[in-house]
């Protein structure tokens, strides 16, 4: 999915926690803790984001062209 401009700080962090848990799992090195601290840290970024979010911010999410549509719904019931 296409992120906005506000989002980017969010998708990098969940990035570089995916790339964390991804290389513990093929190596030997344990980075739990540094995924928790990361884990926390997107928490609270996510929070002041879309907790404080802009008017406009909130007109481009509703607008978002790859945001679900009633028939993306119907499929699933």
């Amino acid at each position: 999915m296409a992120e906005l401009e506000f989002e980017k700080p969010v998708v990098e962090l969940r990035n570089k926690i995916r790339e964390l848990k991804d290389y513990t799992k093929n190596s030997q090195m344990d980075f739990s803790e540094e995924i928790r601290i990361l884990e926390d840290k997107l928490e609270k970024l996510e929070e002041d984001i879309y907790g404080n979010m802009k008017v406009w911010d909130r007109v481009q999410i509703a607008r978002h062209a790859e945001r679900p549509t009633t028939l993306d719904y119907i499929e699933h019931l």
